[in-house]
C-alpha cells in the first residue's frame, strides 16, 4: 500500500532577499503530487512559509536569521530531514551570499556521500559551482 511518504519532496530554499522563489517551489511540488513536502529555510522567513499548509517547515535559526550559512549544516543534518531516502532541491531563492554557498557545497557534498536520492539544483544552488 501507498502512502504520502512514499511520494516526499525535500527542499532547502528562501532567503529574505529572494522568498517568493523557495515559495513558488514549495507550491509547484505540493502541486506536482508530492505526497509529503519537507522545506528547510531560514528562520527569519517562517511567517512567509507557513501560509503553504501542506508543507512541512523546518526553521534554521531565529526569526532575525535572512540566510542560511555554512555554520548552519550542523543544524540541518541534527534534523532528521535526509532520514528517509527522497528528491532534494537546493537552491531556489537561497542568493549569492558566500556562506550560502559554502552551506550548499557541504550539502552536495554530504548527498553524494551517503547516496541519499537525487539532487535537482537550480537558481542559486549554482553559486559554488
Amino acid at each position: 500500500m501507498r502512502n504520502k511518504y512514499d511520494r516526499l519532496s525535500l527542499l532547502i530554499v528562501g532567503s529574505l532577499k529572494y522568498p517568493g522563489a523557495g515559495v513558488l517551489a514549495s507550491l509547484s511540488a505540493i502541486k506536482a503530487g508530492a505526497g509529503y513536502v519537507k522545506t528547510i529555510i531560514p528562520g527569519g522567513l517562517f511567517d512567509i512559509y507557513s501560509k503553504i499548509y501542506e508543507s512541512v517547515k523546518i526553521s534554521i535559526g531565529n526569526r532575525n536569521k535572512k540566510y542560511l550559512k555554512a555554520s548552519d549544516y550542523t543544524d540541518i543534518i541534527k534534523t532528521d530531514f535526509f532520514k528517509k531516502r527522497a528528491p532534494l532541491l537546493i537552491g531556489p531563492g537561497l542568493g549569492e551570499d558566500l556562506e550560502t554557498a559554502k552551506l550548499t557545497s557541504k550539502i552536495l557534498r554530504y548527498i553524494k556521500s551517503v547516496d541519499n536520492s537525487s539532487c535537482i539544483i537550480d537558481a542559486s544552488g549554482f553559486e559554488p559551482l
